[in-house]
């Protein structure tokens, strides 16, 4: 959830700019003359003593808001004969004001200069004085936030953050908590969730233990106020809204009985908590009317509290929603009144922020003039802030600008690019494509600099889907027959899609197959030590001190992580290491293909990449295509009616010109819903299964790793898992019984001479148990999906015994294929940018290589038929997608009544597609005799044809 403390930080920043305070005396140059004094007659004590006082005048200056004084001051003091004299510490912390003071007034790469200067030179007063090298973190952290540097802001306090817990009976509780509301902040800015809980879970065990009692202290004031603006946070990050306007409620409440020195700052949190609430409905949700109402509200509160800088934001909030209803011209109103509600300075990120929804707002009313004039003149002030002088756009090296790798920047470069697209559609001027090929190129630049790797988040997605959308519509329109750009373009995009699904999958396979899996282990008892000291040292503060043992541990961890980093690189073949799109093709065999498709805010793309080329193609508007597939994936799930032409219909819209005879399918958005094999060739009626073997995938970069590895054992391991269920009743819900279960799993075991856990011994405890010692895993139960709460979600063992999908979260299970005989396993909620949270991507992340999985209900006699056949068929050595496409055909075949798509198109192979037993002799001897009969035949036909 993003979280805007970082509002309170600008309003102060541009008070400051805005409305100077009139200059005040200073007895400046007597304390000089002073310390010039004891310099002239060597007196170096009393020298070291007066200092302090200089100090001290210096950060009187700088709460009042004098910043210039505090500059010059410095400045003239620093050259002067006596300074040289001033001992280290005291150097390091005047230069340390002087830093903070920079920042105040903006001049934010200056200000990371000096604290650059501070770690160069006063390295070990730094290790004596642990409060000032923690502040200085903090302090480095800010201004990287300041400027937009959401790579390094985290990185920075979590440093200072660390070294205080590890030092915690030499810090000031002040810069403890500073700390942690910057951290907090800076992952809401992120939308890391799971940072969000995390941070306030620590910040919980700390303010409880230290301020469990009120007090009269300014530590306790601010802590409250970042305490309870967490709780917020977290209420909404959890979608208790209830609860989070409860929290506003009660610190609006307090306030009334705030001191009058912690008042303003109390009512400055009250604000931004209703900020909070008002991006849920401006990120998060479709209720637009409630958005509407909430800003107002919001809106209503700044004005009664005199809070410029919160009128800003509440309009904004109002334009965004506005802007989302289709309602342009009231948007417009809205950021215009938001402009002129504060004076903001000409490097206000804020500002170009503001004037970049202006121009996409008049933008979308098609007058595209006016939208390119603000959007200009927007870019090339940035350009000339950020590299010191005019540079024209089209001149511009992206690799200077990555400092603003922040999704602010990225929003408001790939938001001009698409201005410059609709207007080019207008006009057909070349000058607006190639500015947005830029403007499209600087983007994702900068969203790969600050993309850390993780989940996407809803920003990341909306941005990512923007830079898609620019790519594809410059590409079709310049490079169409230019296979080298696409490639490049591809290559791109695919390194700024999430890989955390794949990075987790790497995870697991080293763990499961080299000796960092031991390491790792080590690893995670040693991250639980150092939590637990850490807390315990939080909840004693000052009286118990563990700083010792914390640093100890802190060695050994980073012994740790450098061996495991070292052995990485031994294990190339189980990473990512080499991962690109070249390496992708090489990798193809000629019989293969990958087909990728992209869906973005109102367009839908593919990419069919083979081992020689990608070739790219523009399939539609979003909306229309979303339609048609939702209800061909209903009429699919009811047998009784008839699928009409839009089988045929979506094959020519979605798999034109695919001739592959095996092919991945890495749907995105809304296809992940759709069964490709149920889509019918217009020209032969034939289903899609009947001339292509396809394998779904969740991302290229899970794809090359799946398929890096190909060796598979002569001999498989298998294991069935059918639960019996007699009047079995779990969470209030009657499961019936699944009579087929028993003979399918005993079947399939028969097959393979496995080991089946039937009726009471299918329980959770021997799956968890016995999962490492089988290579595929046949799971014959029920299972229950919560589409709104994927925790929720789970398999149901023996004994009613239920393993919530969010658990496999946490387990590595080496299998070569699970094989789930249940009904929706491979349905669940769709989180854009991820794909469906399904228990196939569940088992995936524990490390399982393929799974097999349904996408609707089927019937259990039919369902245990299919199964069967699939298994017989890989019994012959067959690759899974080859068998699973053959096992649906054969049972077409047996059951012509059954034709129906619903009984057998759900199910579906995601992952590697390898064969899980080698061909034996006497099977390569039979397809080597089969295909020399069918040449003989077709060599005597011709002579026949010729004689």
């Amino acid at each position: 959830m993003r979280s805007l403390a970082v509002c309170l930080f600008i309003l102060f920043v541009l008070s400051a700019s805005a409305q100077r305070k009139v200059d005040s005396p200073i007895a400046e140059n007597s304390i000089i003359s002073q310390l010039s004094f004891y310099s002239q007659k060597n007196d170096l004590k009393s020298l070291n003593q007066l200092f302090p006082k200089y100090i001290e005048q210096l950060q009187t200056l700088k709460v009042k808001e004098e910043y210039e004084k505090v500059i010059s001051s410095f400045l003239k003091i620093r050259q002067l004969p006596f300074y040289k004299n001033i001992s280290d510490s005291l150097q390091a912390v005047t230069m340390m004001t002087y830093g903070i003071v920079l920042a105040a007034n903006q001049q934010y790469n200056e200000s990371l200069d000096v604290y650059e200067e501070i770690n160069q030179k006063y390295g070990s007063v730094l290790k004596r004085d642990i409060p000032l090298q923690a502040r200085l973190y903090t302090e480095i952290s800010f201004n990287h936030s300041s400027m937009g540097n959401q790579k390094k802001d985290i990185t920075s306090v979590e440093k200072a953050i660390d070294l205080m817990e590890s030092n915690f009976d030499k810090i000031k509780l002040m810069d403890y908590i500073a700390a942690y509301n910057n951290l907090f902040y800076y992952y809401g800015e992120y939308e890391d969730n799971l940072g969000i809980k995390t941070t306030f879970q620590k910040f919980n065990t700390f303010y409880k233990a230290q301020f469990i009692k009120p007090s009269n202290t300014p530590e306790y004031y601010y802590a409250k106020r970042v305490y309870r603006k967490m709780q917020v946070n977290v209420a909404i990050v959890n979608e208790d809204l209830v609860l989070a306007n409860k929290i506003v409620q009660q610190i609006k409440n307090e306030i009334q009985l705030s001191p009058p020195n912690e008042k303003l700052a109390d009512i400055n949190y009250y604000l931004s908590c209703i900020t909070l609430l008002c991006d849920y409905y401006n990120y998060y949700s479709d209720n637009h009317n409630e958005g509407v109402r909430l800003g107002k509200m919001y809106l209503a509160e700044a004005i009664k509290y005199e809070d410029p800088f919160s009128m800003v934001l509440a309009h904004s909030k109002l334009a965004n929603q506005y802007r989302e209803m289709k309602e342009y011209k009231q948007a417009i109103y809205h950021v215009n009144a938001s402009l002129q509600a504060f004076e903001f300075p000409p490097t206000s990120m804020s500002k170009f922020g503001l004037e970049t929804m202006k121009a996409m707002n008049l933008s979308s009313l098609a007058m595209h003039d006016s939208a390119i004039a603000i959007m200009e003149m927007n870019i090339n002030t940035l350009i000339e802030i950020q590299l010191g002088k005019k540079i024209p756009l089209l001149e511009v090296d992206e690799q200077k600008l990555l400092d603003l790798n922040n999704n602010r920047y990225v929003n408001i470069f790939i938001s001009s690019a698409l201005i410059y697209n609709d207007a080019f559609k207008k006009t057909r001027q070349q000058s607006f494509i190639q500015k947005s090929e830029k403007l499209t190129k600087l983007a994702s630049v900068l969203f790969n600099e600050f993309y850390r790797k993780g989940a996407f988040t809803p920003t990341l997605n909306n941005l990512h889907k923007k830079i898609v959308e620019s790519y594809f519509f410059i590409a079709l329109e310049k490079y169409k027959n230019d296979p080298a750009y696409i490639i490049k373009m591809i290559s791109t995009i695919e390194a700024n899609s999430s890989i955390h699904l794949a990075k987790e999958f790497e995870q697991k396979l080293l763990q499961s197959n080299t000796p960092i899996g031991m390491l790792k282990i080590d690893l995670d008892v040693l991250q639980q030590q150092k939590e637990f000291w850490v807390s315990e040292q939080v909840k004693n503060g000052k009286q118990k001190n563990y700083a010792d043992k914390l640093k100890s541990i802190e060695t050994q961890l980073n012994a740790l992580n450098k061996k495991i980093q070292t052995l990485k690189k031994g294990f190339v073949e189980l990473t990512l290491n080499d991962y690109s799109i070249a390496n992708v093709m090489q990798l193809l065999p000629k019989d293969e293909a990958i087909l990728k498709y992209y869906v973005t805010y109102n367009h839908v793309y593919k990419a069919y990449i083979t081992h020689d080329n990608i070739k790219i193609a523009f399939l539609g508007e979003k909306l229309p295509i979303e339609q048609q597939v939702s209800q061909f994936v209903n009429t699919l799930k009811k047998p009784n009616k008839q699928i009409g032409s839009s089988s045929k219909e979506l094959y020519q819209l979605l798999l034109k010109n695919v001739s592959s005879k095996n092919l991945t399918i890495i749907p995105d958005n809304f296809l992940n819903y759709l069964p490709f094999e149920s889509l019918q060739n217009p020209y032969s009626n034939d289903y899609f299964v009947a001339q292509t073997n396809i394998t779904y995938n969740a991302s290229i970069a899970l794809w090359y790793l799946h398929n890096k590895q190909t060796q598979t054992n002569s001999s498989v391991k298998l294991a069935t898992f059918a639960p019996v269920y007699e009047n079995t009743i779990y969470n209030n819900t009657q499961f019936p019984s699944l009579p087929y279960a028993k003979t399918e799993a005993t079947s399939i075991v028969n097959l393979f001479d496995g080991r089946a856990f039937i009726g009471q011994h299918a329980t959770k405890n021997n799956f968890l148990i016995q999962n490492k010692s089988y290579s595929v895993l046949h799971c014959s139960m029920h299972s229950v999906l919560y589409d709104n709460d994927f925790n929720q979600s789970y398999l149901l063992f023996a004994n009613a015994q239920p393993m919530y999908f969010n658990e496999l979260y946490t387990k590595a299970i080496p299998a070569e294929m699970v094989v789930l005989s249940a009904c929706n396993t491979g349905a669940g909620k769709l989180v854009e940018g991820e794909g469906i949270m399904s228990l196939s991507r569940a088992f995936t992340y524990a490390g399982v290589k393929s799974t097999v999985v349904s996408l609707w209900q089927v019937p259990d006699k039919e369902t245990s038929e299919i199964m069967l056949l699939f298994y017989e068929e890989l019994k012959k050595g067959l690759s899974k997608h080859v068998a699973l496409a053959n096992a649906k055909q054969h049972f077409i075949k047996a059951n012509p009544l059954k034709r129906h798509p619903y009984f057998w198109s759900g199910f579906i192979l995601i992952g590697n597609n390898n064969h899980i037993v080698e061909a034996t002799p006497w099977m390569m001897y039979s397809i080597f005799t089969i295909g020399i009969l069918l040449v003989s035949i077709v060599v005597f036909f011709n002579r026949k044809k010729n004689n």
